[in-house]
């Protein structure tokens, strides 16, 4: 009978398991570098004083503003109820997968998205990849949050300031009854059901064309020479004095200093929540994780009492199930879970690391997903009630009103409260609501970024984690005043187009490449046994080593299919924007080959052997050294897979393996 091959464990877990089943094992001098101490990446690694502060941390991160502004619109855009089939299916198949895996591995090496490569030390680039993704999001989202301040302080005011056409920055354009009218032709008459106020005028026109007001009191019609868009109050708002936007990427126009403010403030919050890491962040997330869904429920209840709300919420959830044969629609779907999940920022990876090593992982990747999933369904309740709402009110259609991204938030709902009774409440809570929900996954993004620069540099840094920080926000300060200028919101918007585009899809699919054949499927689900005593079933071996990979590949294939150059609204960005936006999108992989030709480069002996070495787990990968005693309590009785005596690989010498476990690969 051929033998099995041995599976090439880390040396840390081989001496565990040595002294485990050997009473008379002599301790070594060396092996203090493997268990207790194993590395200075452990040193002082704090762990989440309760479970909940992890669920929260997860909950919260995943949990978005794209919950609120981009599912809803993506559900309206592909079939309405019709898209959810897609959406769980991409969610069973490719989402909770890749979650469940990322969660996994940071629990059981206690490891931030850095220093977890030493599971194969050649594919360390993945985790520079990945980190690059968190820090360029990150430079932007928390201009968003900034902005979220901004209205916050300016909602405290009555009436609130985007309620009226009578401002400094207002122009002819600018209307409060909710209507937009796209270039009337000529000799034509417009119609309004509301108080004339000042009519805009954006295009020439023949005299002739004839403007009608219903308005009881100003039954009236004027000869027109300029018929074009107008523009509600609260975008004119946000657009001339929040943004003071101007008409290029080219002309950044000054300094907003406002937003400067706004932006400072956004980062010394970031800076409070995490100064001590997640004592600090863990307490936090009570609050900022937890009062948005009060406020969804408190929006929900006001939402569906709106006139035109049913018909907002029909517009929702009334399936088109013609949609379902678009590829688009799948792809898209592929795309929402991918991105709402916050899979491959390595955030999910370094929140794990925290984790007790018994952690159930498992219970806690549905928790999240389902939550997550929730969260979005209930979002677009409550964005559709009150569009539905607005369109009533407008005398127009649902989908003349929908909008996606900052337009939603800062544009549309702005001019929904604006009409309310105590306008100013409904405003601050709105928008205390988007400041907790861009903190959540800021918080995340942020404490990636420090842990893998505290293992990277373990003895300048893990005494000074404060000041690591401090100096990461000042950093991403000062990197995110361009986002200040009146040019900034293109610079945003592109960078929001290409700073997690399909490079993540790529380093999910090396996640999936490296973990489910590379160290081998049969080595990680004895490692999740190890966790949570329970070894995954096949199912999950045919997710990660072939379903997961091939539908991400399927998206990028089509992504790469369906590319079209950058808009903003109808602004079509220059050909040198385009390829800058390119150049960002390729910046996460640039890692990967660079890192594999320095690693083999550094590596003695024929390239082969370098390469299997490389692709081996590195001597010290294994749990963290907190749970030593609970490895030797839990693993006798519960991890029938140890083997009697501990022998060397002949064509490994330097690296012990497990008796004659088959390999994964």
């Amino acid at each position: 009978m051929k033998p099995r091959k041995a599976v090439v464990c880390s040396k840390r877990v081989a001496i565990v398991a040595q002294i485990i089943n050997d009473p008379t094992y002599t301790h070594r001098e060396d092996d203090n570098n493997y268990i207790g101490d194993v590395s200075m990446d452990h040193l002082e690694r704090m762990v989440w004083s309760r479970k909940l502060e992890f669920i929260l941390s997860c909950l919260g991160y995943a949990v978005g503003l794209g919950n609120l502004w981009r599912f809803p619109y993506m559900c309206y855009r592909n079939g309405g109820g019709a898209f959810f089939i897609p959406y769980l299916i991409m969610l069973l198949f490719c989402g909770f997968p890749l979650f469940y895996l990322e969660i996994s591995l940071g629990q059981f090496a206690s490891l931030g998205p850095l220093s977890v490569w030493k599971v194969s030390p050649l594919f360390k680039g993945v985790g520079y990849g990945i980190v690059t993704v968190s820090l360029m999001v990150s430079i932007y989202y928390n201009m968003i949050i900034g902005w979220s301040i901004f209205y916050l302080f300016a909602s405290m005011q009555d009436p609130v300031p985007w309620s009226t056409c009578d401002n400094w920055w207002n122009t002819a354009a600018c209307t409060m009854d909710g209507r937009q009218h796209q270039n009337a032709s000529n000799n034509s008459t417009i119609i309004l059901n509301s108080v004339m106020g000042n009519i805009s005028l954006n295009d020439s026109a023949d005299v002739g064309d004839t403007i009608v007001s219903l308005d009881p009191y100003e039954n009236v019609t004027q000869n027109l020479t300029y018929v074009g868009r107008l523009k509600s109050s609260s975008e004119e708002y946000f657009y001339n004095y929040v943004l003071g936007i101007t008409d290029d990427i080219s002309d950044f126009g000054g300094m907003q200093w406002y937003n400067v403010g706004c932006l400072c403030l956004a980062w010394l919050l970031v800076f409070l929540a995490l100064r001590k890491g997640i004592k600090t962040s863990g307490k936090v997330v009570y609050f900022t994780a937890i009062f948005p869904y009060v406020v969804l429920v408190i929006l929900l209840i006001r939402g569906v009492s709106l006139d035109g709300a049913v018909e907002g919420i029909k517009f929702f959830l009334i399936p088109k199930w013609e949609r379902l044969r678009q590829a688009k629609v799948w792809n898209d779907a592929a795309i929402q879970v991918f991105y709402s999940l916050g899979s491959c920022f390595g955030t999910l990876i370094t929140l794990a690391s925290y984790n007790k090593f018994h952690n159930n992982c498992y219970k806690d990747a549905v928790i999240v997903c389902v939550g997550n999933t929730l969260t979005s369904v209930l979002g677009g309740v409550v964005i559709f009630s009150i569009l539905g709402y607005m369109a009533h009110v407008s005398g127009t259609t649902v989908d003349k009103v929908a909008q996606e991204g900052s337009g939603l938030a800062f544009v549309v709902y702005p001019e929904v409260v604006a009409k309310f009774p105590v306008s100013p409440l409904w405003a601050i809570l709105f928008f205390i609501m988007l400041l907790t929900l861009g903190l959540d996954s800021q918080f995340g993004m942020i404490e990636t970024l420090v842990t893998a620069i505290l293992e990277e540099y373990p003895k300048q840094c893990h005494k000074r984690k404060t000041w690591v920080i401090l100096g990461v926000c000042i950093v991403m300060f000062i990197l995110g005043l361009p986002l200040c200028t009146k040019g900034g919101m293109y610079w945003l918007h592109l960078m929001d187009l290409n700073a997690a585009g399909w490079s993540v899809l790529i380093l999910g699919l090396f996640e999936c490449l490296v973990i489910g054949w590379v160290y081998g499927y049969n080595r990680f689900a004895d490692n999740i046994q190890m966790m949570i005593g329970k070894k995954p079933s096949l199912y999950w071996r045919a997710l990660w080593q072939f379903v997961t990979p091939v539908i991400i590949m399927f998206i990028l294939v089509f992504s790469w299919v369906d590319y079209s150059p950058a808009y903003y609204d109808q602004y079509e960005y220059p050909f040198w924007a385009n390829l800058l936006g390119g150049a960002m999108t390729c910046l996460p992989l640039v890692p990967l080959p660079v890192w594999m030709l320095y690693a083999i480069s550094k590596t003695d002996g024929p390239i082969k052997r370098r390469i299997q070495l490389l692709t081996q787990p590195a001597a010290d990968w294994g749990p963290g050294p907190s749970i030593d005693e609970d490895i030797v309590a839990f693993l006798v009785p519960q991890h029938p897979l140890l083997p009697p005596a501990l022998h060397l690989h002949p064509d490994l010498p330097e690296t012990p393996v497990w008796g004659d476990r088959q390999q994964g690969l």
